[in-house]
């Protein structure tokens, strides 16, 4: 009884306690002042955190949406101090912090607060946007196998399948900094130099008299055969800046344009400053642009409009006519003269045609004088006062980057340029050790010009269309690779060496995807591989291609497919290895013959049919 008399007085006291409590709550619960209001009704957020806290973001670049999780009571609000980089936004209902950050940001701690009506939480999230690849020159930290080939497939016309190995014995950025300093050989420099030789030359003189096609395939020679194919490369850059040709230039005369060839060989990767100075005085430059006409009598423009406009700085980029005026006549002085001793032509400087008085330009001023030129003056007054390194920068951006760079790099490799003097191997090694050459921007492709498609193919491959000694057409002298296919296959795609076609130089990029112009460079790549007879006798065969003696389809597919750097299909590939493992039956029905490395038939007709077919491919048109 007692028990459940002292239960029963227990409920009785909790249920009048409530109604007190209810009684209290709403009395004070309408106004605003009251005795401190009641105890919270909801839960707050609690426990909030992000997918990803610590993140690194590149500018330009949509980042993947960064989520939120948080406990407790529903969040009415997500906030955050201080405000994201431009371009990223957090979403105010679902915290999700998503977009495109538009610039570099250094890295922040950034507060993330989740809250409802009964209270908040908070998380930090640590940002930081680093530059678009594509405008980052800091150096890249690895480089995988594809990155080696890439960049290979830029700085050399046509790796070969030993250069891939070569990079990776040593790491890229050792590599870079060797393949950069490249020096003199004399015996490869001798070599070639016989192609300019002729039985007619006086003693002496060999080599004084070559032809605009001797030229051509002098250099043609030195391109496949060299050991450091990025000097060729560096130089053919050059010879498309400095565009200038041999076809107004008399046999007399021709010996110059090798000097030209050798000026940009040896001094491309040199000292911007004297490289522009040594290209304004060189005879075929002074020849192209009538600087040899130019005289304090007939002031002539040419060369000191082109000098600014195509060489140094762009068109209309801080030059007046004014300008143009006064340096050509800081340009005048020069004039041809002929060597009736060695029937030669040369240049020389006379003081009696140069404008003796004071130039002014840029702001600055030539001192009247009439004792030398004032080429140097006019080269150190460009350089010192106007954007002659962002002008370079970007071209060698837009050559073996993209072509089409913000200033956020071109300003970086021009400030780089000045640092160092206007030494360019500095700029070359960073460029091509840094983030920007290796971006998905700079990888997605430039086409090649016929020279890069051509000559990157015989080196790759060392299938040179040999031409039969014939005493009819070249000097008896000369040896049997005298480079007559070759020289025509070019000159037919337009785009034979030493003889530009404007002194804009030649097409760029997708100016060269003429049907007509793919045709030609098909048709080049048809004589390298249909030669079989003068290559077998000059030592040259497919075999030596192939990954191992004993080489499957598939393997020879795949070792082919990285050698040319080809992106085929698994369609295609799955094709490729087919043709190999087929022959033609009657009546040209393909029939199923298993391909044996050892099968000269095979070798002879599959394989070299395999490297016409990838060398058609739309990825083998891009470097």
């Amino acid at each position: 009884m007692i028990a459940r008399f002292v239960r029963a007085a227990a409920v009785v006291l909790s249920t009048t306690l409530a109604l007190t409590v209810s009684v209290a709550v709403t009395a004070c619960g309408g106004g605003g002042g009251g005795g401190g209001g009641g105890a919270p009704v909801g839960d707050p957020p609690t426990g909030l955190s992000y997918l990803a806290p610590v993140v690194v973001y590149e500018a330009q670049v949509a980042i993947p949406a960064n989520t939120p999780s948080v406990g407790g009571g529903p969040v009415t609000l997500f906030s955050i101090v201080p405000a994201l980089p431009s371009g990223l936004t957090l979403d105010a209902t679902t915290g999700v912090i998503s977009g495109t950050p538009a610039v570099a940001a250094s890295q922040s701690v950034y507060t993330v607060t989740a809250q409802n009506d009964d209270g908040s939480t908070s998380t930090p999230v640590t940002l930081t946007v680093t530059l678009n690849r594509a405008d980052n020159l800091a150096a890249k930290a690895s480089f995988t196998d594809d990155d080696i080939r890439y960049f290979l497939g830029r700085t050399q016309f046509g790796p070969k399948s030993t250069d891939l190995a070569a990079v990776k014995a040593v790491g890229l950025p050792a590599y870079v900094d060797t393949m950069v300093e490249y020096g003199f050989d004399a015996a490869f420099e001798a070599n070639a130099a016989n192609l300019l030789v002729n039985v007619s030359d006086p003693v002496g003189l060999e080599g004084g008299f070559p032809g605009r096609e001797q030229i051509a395939r002098y250099w043609m020679q030195m391109m496949f055969t060299t050991p450091t194919p990025f000097q060729e490369v560096m130089a053919m850059f050059w010879h498309d800046h400095f565009a200038a040709s041999t076809t107004p230039i008399e046999s007399s005369a021709t010996a110059w344009m090798r000097t030209q060839i050798t000026l940009w060989r040896q001094q491309g990767n040199g000292n911007l400053r004297t490289m522009l100075l040594a290209m304004t005085r060189d005879y075929v430059m002074l020849r192209w642009l009538d600087g040899v006409s130019n005289n304090k009598f007939a002031p002539n423009e040419n060369f000191a409009r082109e000098f600014w406009e195509l060489f140094t700085l762009g068109v209309d980029n801080g030059y007046t006519q004014a300008d143009i005026l006064q340096s050509a006549k800081a340009f005048t002085g020069y004039m041809n003269r002929f060597n009736a001793v060695t029937n030669q032509e040369f240049v020389t400087f006379e003081t009696s045609l140069h404008d003796a008085g004071p130039k002014t330009f840029f702001g600055q001023t030539i001192a009247a004088q009439n004792v030398t030129d004032d080429y140097q003056r006019v080269v150190d007054i460009t350089v010192d006062n106007r954007p002659v390194a962002e002008f370079i920068s970007k071209k060698l951006y837009q050559y073996f980057c993209n072509a089409n760079p913000t200033t956020i790099p071109t300003d970086a490799m021009a400030a780089l340029l000045r640092t160092n003097g206007y030494e360019l191997k500095p700029l070359l090694k960073a460029l091509f050790k840094s983030e920007a050459f290796f971006c998905p921007a700079s990888k997605s492709g430039i086409v090649k010009n016929p020279v890069e498609h051509v000559i990157g193919f015989i080196r790759s491959t060392g299938l040179v269309p040999i031409d039969p000694k014939s005493a009819a057409n070249d000097p008896a002298v000369w040896p049997n690779n005298t480079l007559r296919t070759l020289d025509t296959n070019l000159s037919t795609a337009a785009m034979r060496p030493s003889q530009p076609p404007t002194v804009n130089g030649w097409p760029i990029g997708d100016q060269w995807l003429s049907s007509q112009n793919m045709l030609d460079r098909g048709n080049a790549i048809l004589d390298c591989i249909r030669d079989r007879t003068d290559q077998t006798a000059a030592g040259i065969s497919v075999a030596a291609l192939l990954p191992t003696p004993t080489a499957t389809a598939d393997q020879v597919v795949d070792a082919f497919i990285d050698l040319l750097h080809v992106a085929p299909t698994a369609a295609e590939r799955t094709t490729y290895i087919a043709y190999l493992n087929s022959s033609a039956g009657a009546g040209g029905v393909p029939t199923t013959s298993p391909f044996n490395p050892a099968d000269a038939t095979h070798l002879s007709e599959r394989v070299r049919g395999l490297l016409y077919i990838l060398a058609q491919h739309p990825t083998y048109a891009v470097r």
